[in-house]
């Protein structure tokens, strides 16, 4: 893991990125939401799950190397202590 860190280049996070965490989260029967991604969730409810944690995974799902393919480690990092 040190290896993996002293190699990351800091860079800003992706402007992509950067607009799904400025519209932070929403909470909903009891769940927390990415709020950008949750206009994509229009097939499935909070009953679709055993419990709040499957329902937000599956909502939340967000893959970065979508963003970016050469910073994943930097823009993950970003993402989550930018949200």
């Amino acid at each position: 893991m040190t290896k993996l860190l002293d190699d990351v280049t800091v860079t800003s996070l992706k402007p992509a990125l950067r607009s799904i965490v400025d519209r932070g989260f929403d909470v909903r029967e009891g769940c927390y939401f990415l709020a950008a991604l949750l206009p994509t969730a229009t097939n499935v409810t909070k009953s679709s799950f055993q419990d709040c944690t499957g329902y937000e995974c599956f909502v939340n799902s967000l893959h970065i190397e979508d963003y970016d393919d050469n910073n994943l480690l930097s823009q993950a990092m970003l993402n989550c202590t930018e949200n």
